[in-house]
């Protein structure tokens, strides 16, 4: 079984028998489900230095996005990363300037929800994205965003 260090947030989703565990470390393990028991480690995907805090799979399975955020003396920061099933990065976003808390896809797989916290002041953020990365909306709130869903129809967003 994959070694998880520490983990600040453990999400484990099984798409087609492929289980996959977010560090706050950085390293995503892939594994391939053989039994309930028994794990087969697939490809271990490292994003230097960033911590990952969600990870989602889109509804079709071929795409992964990863919230990944660090802070440093200029505040908080954080990229999505998106990669294909068999592990490679297919696009990262540019610097959405806070904590990624949760991303979501919606349930037609074209667009994804990211909320963020900006740690220097406290507010929130969530930001609309395209399948290819381009940010199509950013909504202000004034408290951070820790959880974001979209409804099945893809119409709402619940925030939380």
């Amino acid at each position: 079984m994959p070694r998880v260090f520490k983990a600040g947030t453990l999400k484990a989703f099984f798409i087609a028998a492929i289980l996959v565990l977010a560090t706050t470390l950085g390293m995503i393990p892939i594994t391939q489900a053989r039994s309930e028991i028994t794990l087969k480690l697939v490809k271990t995907i490292t994003i230097d230095k960033l911590g990952i805090y969600d990870i989602s799979w889109s509804p079709d399975g071929e795409l992964l996005a990863v919230g990944t955020s660090i802070s440093d003396e200029a505040g908080s920061h954080g990229w999505v990363y998106v990669f294909d099933k068999n592990g490679n990065q297919v696009w990262v976003s540019a610097d959405l300037g806070g904590w990624i808390h949760d991303v979501s896809w919606s349930s037609d797989g074209w667009y994804l929800a990211v909320g963020i916290e900006n740690s220097n002041t406290g507010d929130g953020r969530v930001y609309i994205l395209d399948r290819s990365g381009l940010v199509l909306r950013s909504i202000n709130l004034s408290s951070e965003v820790v959880s974001v869903s979209w409804s099945p129809d893809g119409m709402y967003i619940v925030v939380g």
